[in-house]
């Protein structure tokens, strides 16, 4: 059967090839040892030798069937290792969790020898667990198979499975129909876990509800996300109405509300890649994709890149391929990264800083970004936009690049009433349009901060907040627009060659003297 053309081959395709050496990468390796067995018998090698090692067993062979009992050759890891050499007839070797070893000079040059023996016998090495560091001298004899997480039709038949198994002791509906629609519904909340963490999952379903409530599950999927450092669901209840402004982005995104149906699928349409959103700090874009999220009714999950950089070799690579796979799994979603310029810091000299790590980072998320099918939408957000390479950006990453920029007056006059509203406060016993042309070059946070130090003030005075407390708070306060002229001018700069405005208005130009305090006249009254 032929490789589907843009998959990368799997661990069927590696046996067939005769690669004589594999790293099965998966944090089960009783459901890897499962898959393997499976993919010996699709492929008609029932009888061919199948030996398993653990710390705790030894190197036990039996068939890949099962038909012939287990015997044991050996107790540790190199004697495993020796038995596949010079077995006579070819023979798969599993061995469990055995990182560890990978830096004895002994174990090194056993595994040399044995791959080059299974290259010539039709036999296989496979090393089984969820990371692994491999020597040099290793690297490129040994090929990474990412072991797939269970899909939709493997959970489906996992919990109809112990759903007969407790049927006694649940409450089901009584219509066989309701009962798999719940199951189809508890699978679909369960996408994203491993099969262990999955049945976990319906079996607390299970004693605290005493029926399947997908509700749970999904909640579990959630703590289970937690666990990989990297990702995090992240719940906000932010809409579009508190994204003041970004009429043309919010227009942009209501032509693709529907993009995640059936019938965009039959119109012929993709799923959207996803967007870039530069600007200065305090401009919404953070807010912007917690309000996309909100929506396109999709869950948000936060990637953290400060938290992909790992100490140990190999750990930065195997952790932003697993929260990868996990954002996959838990699709349809919205990926969120926060200023990932900062992810991207030294990527041009990674080389001689960091042995390459970042820019292999960087590149997986790329490469995946572009190659993905699965339907995961990528809000990324920069502050720092001169870091930012092209290949970033550029189409078939990104479907569009948007900018942020300080806020005219209409928007203002917007942005209070949204942050007035928020604190249960009526903007209608407010002068807005007096707030917004006295907050010229304030972007929303400013905004949003202003609004909370009128509130304190009046607190502190056991009074209602009122024009003059806001007014108060708009003087004391100097917009880091005026601060910053020199971060403005650049983002202007890069902003107008490669991105659109979130406004949909014309790209504002950084004049000279713009940026620059002003200074109100008090003589003769005039300004």
């Amino acid at each position: 059967m032929a490789i589907e053309a843009g998959k990368d081959p799997g661990l069927r395709e590696y046996i067939l090839a005769g690669y004589p050496a594999l790293f099965l990468r998966t944090v089960e390796p009783q459901v890897a040892e499962v898959r393997v067995r499976e993919v010996l018998m699709q492929l008609k090698m029932p009888d061919i030798k199948f030996g398993i090692w653990k710390v705790t067993t030894g190197f036990m062979v039996g068939r890949a069937d099962g038909t012939i009992p287990e015997r044991e050759h050996g107790k540790d890891f190199i004697q495993g290792l020796q038995h596949v050499e010079q077995s006579t007839e070819a023979i798969v070797g599993l061995f469990h969790n055995c990182r560890q070893f990978m830096a004895n000079y002994q174990v090194i040059q056993h595994m040399v020898d044995t791959i080059y023996s299974a290259k010539q016998k039709g036999s296989h090495v496979m090393l089984v667990g969820p990371h692994i560091d491999l020597p040099p001298e290793l690297r490129n004899l040994v090929t990474f198979v990412d072991m797939p997480l269970p899909d939709r039709t493997t959970l489906e038949q996992e919990f109809t499975k112990l759903t007969r198994a407790y049927k006694e002791d649940l409450k089901l509906p009584a219509k066989e129909e309701d009962r798999k629609s719940l199951i189809r519904a508890a699978a679909n909340a369960a996408i994203g876990l491993d099969m262990l963490s999955a049945e976990n999952s319906i079996a607390l379903s299970f004693a605290t509800a005493e029926t399947i409530d997908p509700r749970i599950i999904q909640a579990q999927k959630e703590q289970e996300v937690r666990k990989s450092d990297v990702l995090e669901f992240f719940s906000s209840g932010e809409t579009m109405d508190d994204l003041g402004g970004n009429a043309a982005l919010k227009e942009w995104f209501r032509k693709r509300q529907r993009v995640f149906t059936e019938e965009a699928r039959t119109y012929g349409l993709s799923y959207p890649k996803g967007v870039l959103i530069v600007g200065p700090a305090g401009t919404g874009k953070s807010l912007t994709a917690k309000a996309v999220a909100s929506y396109l009714q999709l869950p948000l999950l936060r990637m953290d890149m400060g938290k992909v950089f790992r100490s140990l070799v190999g750990e930065s690579e195997s952790a932003i391929r697993q929260a990868l796979q996990v954002t996959e799994a838990v699709s349809p979603v919205v990926l969120w990264i926060d200023e990932i310029e900062k992810g991207m810091a030294g990527m041009a000299g990674s080389g001689e800083l960091d042995s390459g790590v970042t820019a292999r980072v960087v590149s997986t998320i790329l490469t995946w970004r572009q190659e993905t099918k699965k339907p995961v939408v990528l809000i990324a957000t920069a502050n720092n936009v001169a870091t930012l390479p092209a290949m970033v950006y550029r189409k078939g990453r990104l479907d569009e690049v948007w900018a942020t920029d300080l806020p005219n007056e209409m928007e203002r006059e917007e942005i209070f009433r949204i942050h007035l509203r928020k604190r249960r406060r009526d903007p209608k016993k407010f002068n807005l349009k007096l707030f917004a042309q006295n907050s010229e070059e304030f972007v929303g946070a400013e905004i949003e901060g202003v609004i909370e130090d009128g509130m304190f003030a009046a607190f502190d005075e056991d009074a209602e907040v009122s024009d003059r407390h806001v007014l108060k708070a708009i003087k004391d306060t100097i917009p880091q627009a005026q601060r910053d002229v020199e971060e403005l001018k650049s983002i202007r700069e890069w902003v107008s060659t490669r991105a659109r405005l979130v406004s949909g208005g014309e790209k504002p130009a950084l004049q000279e003297g713009a940026g620059v305090r002003k200074i109100r006249s008090t003589k003769g009254g005039k300004s």
